[in-house]
This record gives C-alpha cells, sequence and structure tokens, in this order.
C-alpha cells in the first residue's frame, strides 16, 4: 500500500481500506473481475477453482461505498455461476481480508491501534469468524500465539520499526503487522469467507472507527489504562460507539470481560515495560534525519 519505508514517507498512498475476497465454486470456474477497483487472481491455498479478489489500491472509507463493491462483486460471480450451472462454495479454507492503510500514522499510533484490536480480539473473532476461524492456523489470535509479545517487545526495543514482524511467522496471525512493513496496513484475517456486503461493510466500519479513534491516545499505555480504569464494555462503546457496539451482541457479558481482561493481562508486561516517550522521540528523530538526509 505503500512504499516499505513508510514510517519516513512523507507520501504514503492515498486511501483507507483495502478488500481480500476469497471464493471457492462447484460446477464451474470462477470468473475473472477486472476493474478499476477489482482485480482477481488465482489462489494457490484454495481448491475447486479458487480465486481471490483484491481491491486494485485502498479507497477512502465510506460504507456506501463499500456496500457497493461487494454487492457488485458478489453478483457478478454469482450471476456467472449460475450461468455455468455452477455455484459458489465458501469452504473454511476462504475468508475475507481487511487492509487498513496506517501509512499516515506515526508509528505509536500504529500500535495503539494494535493493542485496542487485540484487547477486543476473541469478541470480534466470535462474531466476524465463526468458529471456522477461532484458532484456525492462518488468523491466529494473540491468546493463541502469545509468542507474538515477544517479537512486539523486540521491535519496540530496537527502534519500532516494524522489521521485527518480516516473515511468515506473523504474517498468519489475526492482526497481521507483517504488513505494516511490506504494505504500509495492518491486515485483519478473521473474517469468514463470504459475500454479504453488509456483513463485510459492518466489519470495515468497525476496524477504520477504531483505527480513527485510537490515534487520539498518547500511546499503547494510555489504550490499557482506559480499559482498566473504564471496564471494557464502557471503554468498547467509547472507542467504537454505541450504535455499532449494538450491532455485535455480547452473549454474556462477564465472558466478555473475562476474554478482554485475559489480553489486557498477556500484554501488559511487554506494553508497560517500554519508555514510551523516548520510542516516541527516537521515532521522530530518525524521521527528521530522514527528511534532512
Amino acid at each position: 500500500m505503500l512504499d516499505p519505508r513508510y514510517s519516513f514517507d512523507t507520501t504514503p498512498l492515498k486511501g483507507d481500506v483495502a478488500l481480500e475476497i476469497e471464493v471457492e465454486t462447484e460446477g464451474c470456474e470462477a470468473p475473472y473481475v477486472d476493474t478499476d477497483v477489482w482485480h482477481s487472481i488465482n489462489e494457490g491455498s484454495l481448491r475447486n477453482n479458487g480465486k481471490e479478489y483484491l481491491f486494485v489500491r485502498p479507497i477512502e472509507y465510506s460504507h456506501q461505498e463499500i456496500l457497493k463493491q461487494v454487492t457488485y462483486l458478489s453478483e457478478k460471480i454469482n450471476d456467472y455461476c449460475k450461468m455455468e450451472r455452477g455455484y459458489v462454495e465458501l469452504s473454511d479454507r476462504t475468508s475475507v481480508h481487511v487492509h487498513v492503510n496506517v501509512g499516515r500514522k506515526q508509528p505509536y499510533q500504529i500500535y495503539n491501534q494494535a493493542v485496542f484490536y487485540w484487547l477486543y480480539e476473541t469478541y470480534f473473532s466470535r462474531h466476524f469468524g465463526g468458529e471456522s476461524r477461532l484458532g484456525n492456523l492462518f488468523c491466529l489470535r494473540l491468546k493463541d500465539a502469545e509468542g507474538m509479545t515477544g517479537f512486539l517487545d523486540y521491535d519496540l526495543s530496537n527502534g519500532a520499526r516494524f522489521r521485527s514482524y518480516e516473515g511468515g511467522l506473523v504474517k498468519y496471525s489475526g492482526q497481521n503487522l507483517a504488513a505494516v512493513f511490506q504494505k504500509g496496513s495492518l491486515e485483519y484475517r478473521v473474517m469468514k469467507g463470504n459475500l454479504d456486503a453488509n456483513f463485510i461493510a459492518q466489519w470495515v466500519e468497525v476496524l477504520h472507527t477504531l483505527s480513527k479513534k485510537t490515534e487520539e491516545f498518547d500511546d499503547p499505555c494510555a489504550i490499557l489504562d482506559a480499559c482498566f480504569e473504564r471496564g471494557p464494555k464502557k471503554f468498547l462503546i467509547d472507542v467504537l460507539g454505541k450504535d455499532i457496539v449494538n450491532k455485535i451482541p455480547i452473549m454474556d457479558e462477564k465472558d466478555f470481560e473475562d476474554e478482554v481482561y485475559e489480553n489486557s493481562f498477556i500484554l501488559s508486561p511487554c506494553i508497560y515495560a517500554q519508555e514510551w516517550d523516548n520510542i516516541k522521540s527516537r521515532w521522530q528523530q530518525r524521521r527528521k534525519e530522514f527528511n534532512n538526509g
């Protein structure tokens, strides 16, 4: 989504979000769809004529535009399959990935976004991923792979340039931080395969909102502090807004709080151990040196 030097780059790509939607079919080959917005490729990890449909570039966020683009894609695929006497098969191998452009953020703001998501990852995964994505090896949650905090600590201790997340060890996380250095985005891989425009647009709205709102916090410690002080449910509503939260049922409030606190306890030793003012100063100095060089 932008030059790998993202944290020093003054011209990241425009746009806020990008989608990747995986589809398998039965009885026919999935169609190629190539427009100004969509590009399609064969995807080797899928079976049964599987294809992946990707945004050509990130687009400015609009709920209506996401609805429009996913509806268009869904109709093109389903109409073609019907004409060829086949049908769409959304197996457990398929998923929907959302890239949120973080190229215009300060690095600490990227970590704000990441920490907030991790706090509520179990809650988001259950609603948008379903059973097939819980503990899935291609979208591991923080609680499934606590070793992520080792990468996190190493990256922050060594200047937080996000290079520590390169390679396959991190890519298949529910929140993929390897995409920051590679594409200038945070990638979210938890959503199950589907072509439901309303469902996908709801998830994109959640991610876009949390991305924007978490920019307002001083550092990730402030994210954790607010969660502890206000309580998980109130903090969630404060960040996402009541209208968004009301669309994502909390089945059992005690379980919900326990799950958020479980993730907070995984994160806290690493996040609270960092000297965030010094880290932010180092980032600013490196940006200044790069721009003057």
